[in-house]
């Protein structure tokens, strides 16, 4: 369990990013306005769409340790540009790499846990790992929110930029001391791999719905994890509250993402995910409707239901799909997240302009309730 140990140090480390927190006033000081920060979005989404699922074919290929380190690695080079950074094409390079980082990332690291427990004969334990994962993310990034803030407060913005720089070189050190696990290794070429991965999809179909399922939760959360500010502004809180709103909203992800092993061992995978699109559907709708302290209290009721969707999908995913596919179809998940936020999000932003925030709200409520339907529907026609 060495490996696992050291990616929880990584993980620690890589969300130790005073930065994040000042993140806009930093651009802000260096030249940044609203239109090259939205351009900047636009280059991270290309790029992620465009590298996503060749990263996860390469993990499978090469290993999982290589993409991990330059993903580590491109973290570092990210910061590195940005506490230079004067013009928008500095940033614009940073945020380029970041993505190429998370592309890396995203389809190598929880295949290279679940690899690891392999070897150990723990694969049960898969679903605890990404919890606990996912947990020390949570943690670090609440207590470096208030770190970030008494940076910036007490020696200004570049700081933080330092702290974080140092945190993320520190990572990318531990990552060199990864070993890779055994695994069988690809013959066939990146072709052939890639459409054996689209069919075992489509012959999977309770697999792509609970990838799908998974895309649309996230999705859904994205928007409310954006906007809930000025949901509790309208809603009448001080400006002073929203440090300890956001901190209790991390904390109360805490339990799903730490008890989701136990519940995936009770109740099927495709059974969890349907409770938690029916809580989105109706708390989503109750946010539209409901503005004040029980819309309030629905925000705490859908992070705490968020909890649970990752380790439910990367688990069911995990369990079926052979080592020599794991990251691909990971990245195929990712992929399709990206999507699908660009999807709905057209929609969002065409509701909300219309009928304001609360708006949106409805509509990211009407796509999870559609795709509860045809979720169960799907699933009681395979049962």
């Amino acid at each position: 369990m060495k490996n696992i140990r050291i990616l929880y140090y990584v993980q620690f480390l890589q969300s130790f990013v005073p930065a994040y927190v000042i993140e806009r006033l930093f651009w802000e000081m260096r030249g940044m306005n609203v239109e090259m920060v939205v351009w900047t979005e636009l280059i991270y989404a290309g790029t992620i769409i465009s590298t996503e699922v060749p990263t996860g074919v390469l993990a499978d290929r090469i290993g999982r340790k290589p993409m991990i380190q330059i993903a580590a690695f491109f973290g570092v080079l990210e910061f590195a540009i940005l506490i230079g950074a004067t013009e928008f094409w500095h940033f614009g390079l940073a945020i380029f790499l970041a993505a190429i980082g998370t592309a890396c990332s995203s389809g190598a690291l929880y295949a290279y846990v679940y690899d690891t427990l392999i070897e150990e004969k723990k694969q049960d334990h898969f679903e605890k790992h990404v919890g606990y994962l996912q947990a020390i993310s949570t943690l670090t990034t609440i207590t470096v929110a208030f770190l970030g803030s008494w940076l910036a407060a007490r020696y200004g913005l570049v700081e933080s930029y330092w702290v974080s720089l140092a945190a993320l070189s520190f990572a990318f050190l531990l990552t060199l001391s990864l070993s890779e696990p055994k695994r069988t290794h690809l013959q066939q070429s990146a072709a052939a791999h890639l459409q054996a991965s689209f069919h075992l999809l489509r012959s999977h179909t309770e697999l792509w719905m609970s990838l799908i399922s998974g895309m649309v939760l996230g999705t859904a959360f994205t928007f409310l994890d954006e906007f809930w500010q000025l949901y509790i502004r309208d809603a009448g809180m001080p400006l002073g509250s929203f440090g300890l709103f956001m901190a209790l909203f991390f904390l109360i992800r805490l339990p799903g993402q730490l008890c989701s092993h136990v519940l995936t061992k009770k109740f099927k995978a495709q059974i969890l995910l349907l409770i938690v699109l029916a809580v989105f559907t109706l708390g989503f709708f109750g946010l539209t409707f409901s503005p004040g302290w029980i819309g309030i209290g629905l925000i705490f009721v859908i992070y705490f239901f968020d909890g649970l969707v990752e380790p439910v999908v990367a688990g069911y995913l995990h369990h079926r799909i052979s080592s020599e596919q794991r990251a691909t179809v990971e990245s195929f998940w990712s992929l399709g997240g990206n999507v699908t936020l660009v999807i709905v999000g057209l929609g969002f932003g065409y509701v909300s302009a219309s009928f304001e925030l609360l708006g949106g709200f409805g509509w990211v409520s009407a796509v999870c309730g559609m795709f509860f339907f045809i979720a169960w529907h799907m699933y009681r026609v395979k049962g």
